[in-house]
């Protein structure tokens, strides 16, 4: 009896069982090998019938209806049922093997013999290939075998030098496995050895099994090296993945070779030493007077460094130290909320429209314009009355449309129900909302005119829109008056009108709480925060329009993109750029303390509204998610609409909460400075591990509110005194200032770029973020998304160095690649193509006779050339610095003259002048010229501020963060503890 399977041996065990006593287990078993050599025929000549049919559904389901009365132990009653289905089965496969020639068996089996073969071949090549450059690595000599340091580095950097032509070895290797690979489907072997084995089958079933022996064994060998290794001679992805596979062990024995950890942990009597390290270790051989005196000076390196190191780490300590007391200091700041501005009582204006007038369900035309023009007349009035309350004023022109309709429709009708109101009664209404709303875009104190192209505010026209920003929640438009002033115009955006009467009612409220943050200012300061808005206008369909001064200078993430595209193109010090990055920041938590002290929590800080003007000042823009606490110093309605990561999370779990919320913003802006495109969310977390930056980072983030530091205290934090300790804040004012300006030309500045050349160096994600035409901004929010995508993968690889061997490491450096070809060949060619334009702009109007201006000289006003008008500045540049000169010499001379103080006080009075009117000459001079040559001029003046942030560096290159000076930084690693303390024995003697 053959070897009974699971499934059989299941059977017999059944069937003995239902036996009894009285039939042998021997007997039984006959039973069942008689039915297992049935049903095989039987089988076999199923699997050689063709295609589905009748007859092939009728026998596989006898097959299955006599494994079932197999498995219930009658195994009699199965082997009858077989005789049916088996003469029905033999008898379809026999009159399709009549059909199938030996010859055609023979011929299909060498076809395939001979591509099988071809395939094994072609696969055995490309895994060899993988193995024999594996082999290769592995025999090679490795660095920390060898007898001396001095022999271990020179190998090590000769294998490093070969590690390019391994590595391209490797990429040729997995070539192969891909075109093996890409040679398996088309081939199809595995359908054809399934239908051979159906041929077989039907010409077995006609009794000419003999004849077709040898190619039934054939295949079966094939069929076997098809299973080996998990079918890997037959499935491409196995094949194709093979090197990736291998490529851990390949990097693994790539570092062995290069490793000196062994050389350096080697000890005992094997070491082989060369001369130097000989008389080192021995001093059995003196040392001549240039080796000790080499010895002496490394020595003092050494000591230096470690003087250096230790001062850094009390600085360290220090720093926390301090933050830990500084950070202590959780308090809020003390506020005073501003009173609630007075509100437009429509009924006081809107009073007794319909007097004289029967008011019925049916009002005549000639009533209801009577009520229209009562209604204008009234709204009039009340405006051009000089004892009217100008907050009323302003509350009447953010009122809406349809609460005006109301206010008219309760005094008229008595009820603002529409469901009360007749058809003639809402005509009425539309017709004196209509003059109302005529009465009011007239007579409000600032107007627009019906095409939106004329802006009048307290008389003064301002015309030439031009947007700056549009997005979901509205649009903001540049005005241009006669004279050169600009403001800026906030009015709602969208297509859809539900959403876009949303965003006018957002509008009113941004609007209503920014006039009252306004009037809770400070009388007594100089300057503010809060960015001016200078007044409401309303159009004669109702709509808003929010009128502010102008932000030249920029938002902060414009600045921020601007000045690191500077940076890497080498126009500033790296250092500049962080010292205004920061110093920008820093601002922002003053100007929020101006904020915290009217208790108005803003809800939504970030890059995006903080702005800058021209030169310099920070200014905190769009109020519409602020809010003032009530009397018990909490906010308990939140707008929502906020961004992650720079609203605290916890706002929407309990509503409850203070100003301390938007401290948690300062923590998102604090991640952006360092890089992050997008802040995470989460609580108390920092990517910094530590330092003064992740240390207050961390703490803005503290879940509970309460332990987030103050305000006041992050202006005191290590980060912000060390920022002052760093930098001279003269010099980072004058810097703020002219960097707010170049990002204010440089911002728009755009170039044509090849997206079709970009398609194949860059990926097609990059290339769509770039846009055609590409700006600046975008070329750069690109770059800080790559570092962003650069910087995690570098610490998941850390996490994981093997997966980071296989794949990561190559992904990071496809990452750094795109990122030097968007600055080489996209951002620096751009901003070198505006530097160049501007510096021919420039030139030309230096040459212009034409183009003449007024600049006062001396006290008087004079109309000159820019060419005159720079000679004259020049001039005045060398008297200032003259003066600065011989104060200098005053207060340094050995014996100071008569009368020092007064004599002082004059020059650095004359001196303060003349720097004034420098400052007027560069204003009028920089007002002159066209915008490509005030770039070039923002350009020269930013530079001229960021020289005393030290030298600036070379662009970067296509490939990115390089291992600069890494063989040398290896050596000196193995520069132990146990040498160091030689060196300084046998230098000391």
């Amino acid at each position: 009896m053959p070897v009974l399977t699971n499934q059989q041996r299941t059977w017999l065990g059944v069937a003995v069982q239902n036996k009894g006593r009285l039939t042998t287990k021997k007997a039984v078993k006959k039973q069942l090998a008689e039915y297992i050599r049935r049903r095989e025929k039987t089988a076999v000549a199923f699997k050689s019938m063709s295609l589905p049919d009748t007859d092939y559904d009728q026998i596989k389901d006898g097959l299955t209806h006599a494994d079932g009365l197999a498995n219930a132990g009658n195994l009699k009653a199965a082997y009858k049922y077989l005789e049916t289905i088996k003469v029905l089965a033999k008898g379809h496969a026999s009159g399709r093997g009549d059909l199938i020639a030996v010859d055609t068996i023979r011929n299909e089996t060498d076809n395939i013999g001979r591509l099988f073969g071809q395939q094994v071949y072609e696969i055995n090549q490309a895994k060899a290939a993988v193995i024999d450059l594996l082999g290769q690595i592995e025999a090679a000599p490795k660095a920390g075998d060898l007898a001396t340091l001095h022999e271990a580095l020179t190998f090590r950097k000769n294998f490093i030098a070969e590690e390019a032509r391994l590595r391209t070895a490797h990429q040729n290797a997995t070539q192969i496995c891909n075109t093996a690979a890409a040679a398996i489907l088309p081939r199809n072997i595995v359908p054809r050895l399934d239908q051979l084995d159906k041929d077989i089958a039907a010409v077995k079933v006609t009794g000419r099994g003999k004849e077709i022996e040898s190619y039934e064994k054939r295949l079966a060998t094939m069929r076997a090296k098809l299973a080996e290794e998990r079918g890997f001679y037959n499935q491409p992805v196995y094949v194709r993945n093979y090197p990736d596979d291998q490529l851990a062990d390949f990097e693994r024995a790539l570092n062995a070779c290069k490793s000196l950890e062994k050389w350096q942990n080697r000890d005992g009597e094997d070491v082989i030493a060369d001369d130097k390290t000989d008389a080192i270790r021995s001093g059995l051989t003196p040392l001549d007077a240039k080796a000790l005196k080499a010895l002496k000076a490394l020595k003092a390196r050494i000591e230096a460094e470690e003087g250096r190191m230790q001062r850094a780490a009390d600085a360290i300590q220090a720093q926390y130290d301090h933050d830990q007391i500084v950070l202590a200091d959780t308090s809020t700041g003390a506020y005073t909320v501003p009173p609630e501005l007075p509100k437009f009582v429509a009924a006081d204006t809107l009073d007794d429209l319909a007097n004289g007038i029967v008011i019925a369900n049916v009002i005549s035309d000639v009533d209801a314009a009577t009520i229209a023009t009562r209604a204008a007349k009234s709204l009039r009035d009340f405006i051009t009355d000089a004892n009217s309350d100008p907050h009323e004023i302003f509350d009447l022109t953010l009122m809406h449309p349809k609460d005006l309709k109301a206010a008219i429709a309760r005094d008229v009708l008595g009820t603002t129900n529409p469901d009360d109101w007749t058809p003639s009664q809402i005509d009425m209404l539309d017709q004196a909302l209509a003059e109302a709303q005529r009465s009011l875009a007239a007579n409000l104190p600032n107007t627009v005119s019906a095409d939106g192209n004329t802006l009048t505010i307290g008389g003064k026209d301002y015309s030439e829109p031009q947007i700056l920003k549009q997005g979901g929640n509205g649009k903001a438009t540049k005005y241009t008056a006669a004279d050169g002033t600009s403001v800026v115009v906030k009015t709602p955006f969208s297509n859809q009108p539900r959403e876009l009467e949303d965003q006018r009612r957002k509008l009113a409220y941004e609007m209503e709480a920014h006039h009252r943050a306004m009037e809770g200012r400070d009388p007594l300061a100089t300057d503010s925060a809060i960015v001016e808005m200078l007044g409401a206008a309303r159009g004669e369909d109702g709509s808003l329009f929010m009128i502010m001064e102008e932000m030249d200078g920029g938002d902060l993430d414009d600045l921020n993109a601007v000045m690191s595209a500077a940076s890497r193109s080498g126009m500033i010090p790296e250092e500049a750029r962080q010292a205004i990055a920061l110093g920008n920041l820093l601002g922002a938590v003053e100007g929020l303390k101006e904020l915290e002290r009217q208790g108005l929590v803003h809800h939504d800080i970030k890059g995006e509204n903080v702005m800058m003007t021209s030169d310099g000042k920070i200014k905190i823009i769009d109020y519409g998610e602020a809010s003032f606490v009530d009397n018990t110093g909490k906010i308990t309605e939140f707008h929502g609409g906020t961004t992650p990561g720079f609203e605290d999370p916890g706002v929407f779990q309990d509503p409850s909460h203070d100003t301390k919320v938007d401290v948690f913003a300062i923590s998102g802006m604090l991640q952006s400075l360092v890089g992050d495109l997008y802040p995470d969310d989460s609580f108390g977390e920092s990517r910094m591990e530590s330092g003064v930056l992740g240390r207050l980072i961390a703490a803005c983030r503290d879940p509970d509110p309460a332990k987030r530091p103050s305000l006041d205290a992050i202006l005191q934090s290590a980060l912000a005194t060390s920022f002052e300790t760093d930098f001279n804040p003269e010099n980072v004012k004058e810097l703020q200032a002219a960097s707010a300006d170049f990002a204010s030309q440089a911002t728009g500045v755009s170039g044509a770029v090849d997206l079709v050349d970009m398609a194949t160096k860059l990926s097609a994600v990059t290339v769509g973020n770039l846009g055609d035409p590409m700006k600046l901004k975008n070329a750069q929010v690109a770059v800080v998304y790559l570092e962003e995508k650069a910087r995690k993968l570098d610490v998941e690889g850390k996490e994981d160095p093997d997966s980071f061997l296989t794949s990561g490491r190559e992904e990071l450096a496809a990452l750094r690649k795109e990122i030097g070809i968007i600055q080489i060949e996209i951002i620096k060619p751009m901003l070198d193509d505006a530097v160049e334009h501007g510096k021919d702009a420039y030139e030309t109007a230096i040459d212009d006779t034409n183009l003449k201006f007024d600049i006062s000289i001396k006290g008087k006003i004079r109309n000159v050339t820019l060419k005159q008008a720079i000679v004259e500045r020049d001039k005045l540049v060398t008297n200032i610095e003259d003066g600065r000169q011989r104060m200098i010499a005053l207060l340094n001379a050995s014996k100071a003259p008569e009368g020092l103080g007064p004599l002082l006080d004059r020059f650095n009075a004359a001196v303060t002048e003349a720097d004034e009117q420098r400052k007027d000459m560069d204003k009028a001079i920089y007002d002159a010229v066209g915008p490509d040559a005030k770039f070039f001029l923002a350009k020269v003046k930013m530079e001229k501020a960021a020289e005393p942030f030290g030298p600036t560096g070379n662009p970067e290159s296509e490939e990115g963060v390089e291992d600069k000076g890494g063989f040398e930084e290896l050596k000196s690693n193995f520069m132990t503890d146990n040498i160091r303390e030689e060196l300084k024995e046998k230098s000391a003697g």
